[in-house]
């Protein structure tokens, strides 16, 4: 785990040379043409994985984290081009309204767990909130612990029940954020994007940061670790996305995912000749 000093005795400063982001190689990208080429072959795996998860009545849920313009939706787009939309749903975040504010801080996320042969692909997580809450200093460092560890403790639940979590953290540098937002502010129908609150917090860059290195860090559970993505490519974060899910189910079930897949679709596909 990653050591922190205070800095101004709030926000922490950084004690060891390498870091988990810091590891990271943002110039990592890949061209045109071998993006449609393992984009087509991954997107295959993918309907695979999909039909596997519905056929075996097995739940995942999918968390897609980083800061603005890092990329998120971009991802999520091309997951969800593969798959069946009657077997996942995207789950974008949400403030809480205020009668689930007198609730524990969880509650509305554990009640958009995935059920049974579904997948649950999350815009932003309680990671969004907590990194968030502690940012505007509404909740403090004792606190943004605690409720660090209770988001492990809720990943731990869900896979013990059988949940797949796979978490990803799409990283950018500054530079690259702010490329994205000018870009933005030049497209009328996007730049809302762009307003006052996202240069904001750009701004704090490098506070956000520190604190998502505390939050990657601290959450990096052997039973639901973290994916970091270099994402300063978008072609790259996409096929890097989806190349790590299917990895994720050949570690957890071995190829046989795909088998049981085939099987499902042979299923699917006589269910659909005895109506005819």
């Amino acid at each position: 785990m990653v050591m922190w000093e205070s800095v101004d005795n709030d926000y922490p400063a950084r004690k060891n040379a390498a870091t988990m982001l810091e590891a990271i190689d943002l110039t990592q990208k890949i061209d045109e043409t071998e993006y449609r080429s393992r984009k087509t072959a991954l997107q295959m795996e993918l309907k695979q994985m999909q039909r596997h998860i519905k056929g075996e009545r097995l739940p995942m849920a999918i968390i897609i984290e980083g800061i603005d313009t890092a990329g998120k939706g971009a991802v999520i787009e091309r997951l969800v081009d593969s798959m069946d939309p009657r077997w996942f749903s995207v789950i974008p975040y949400r403030e809480a309204d205020p009668w689930e504010k007198s609730l524990p801080l969880l509650y509305r996320f554990w009640v958009n767990t995935p059920p049974k042969g579904k997948i649950h692909i999350y815009d932003r997580s309680w990671y969004y909130e907590l990194l968030m809450k502690r940012l505007k200093k509404i909740i403090k460092a004792a606190d943004f612990f605690e409720y660090l560890n209770d988001a492990v403790s809720f990943e731990k639940t869900l896979v013990q029940n059988g949940t797949f979590v796979v978490k990803f953290w799409l990283h950018i540098s500054k530079a690259e954020q702010k490329k994205r937002l000018k870009l933005l502010e030049k497209q009328p129908d996007l730049a809302w994007q762009a307003g006052k609150k996202q240069w904001k917090l750009h701004k704090k860059y490098d506070k956000i940061m520190l604190l998502a290195e505390e939050l990657l860090s601290h959450t990096d559970s052997e039973i639901s670790p973290w994916n970091i993505v270099a994402a300063n490519d978008l072609r790259y974060a996409r096929i890097t996305v989806m190349n790590r899910l299917v990895e994720t189910m050949e570690m957890i079930l071995g190829k046989t995912f795909r088998e049981r897949a085939m099987a499902v679709l042979q299923a699917e596909h006589l269910s659909q000749l005895s109506l005819g």
